[in-house]
């Protein structure tokens, strides 16, 4: 069975509360702007996660792109490669 994950290209918006401190909400988007999670964490690590989580899809593409180009190559080891890619397409 084949994964079905959101598609990018991903984003990211912010959402100020009313609150006096200043604090935000940090949402993961689709490519429409649909929210599709919520990023929790102080402000530093919320956006780094966000700029993290916003690239996979062209991580994953990048990996699997890398591994098919390089599998062949029998001086290297591209089992976590391989890994990390099963392991992004998990249902």
């Amino acid at each position: 069975m084949s994964a079905q994950h959101t598609p990018g290209p991903l984003g990211f918006v912010h959402s100020y509360t009313t609150v006096a401190n200043g604090g935000f909400h940090l949402y993961l988007v689709d490519s429409t702007g649909r929210k599709i999670a919520a990023l929790w964490g102080g402000a530093d690590e919320k956006l780094a996660n966000a700029h993290l989580f916003s690239t996979a899809p062209e991580l994953l593409a990048a990996c699997e792109l890398a591994l098919g180009a390089f599998e062949r190559n029998d001086c290297i080891d591209w089992g976590e490669i391989a890994a990390a890619i099963a392991k992004a397409k998990q249902p």
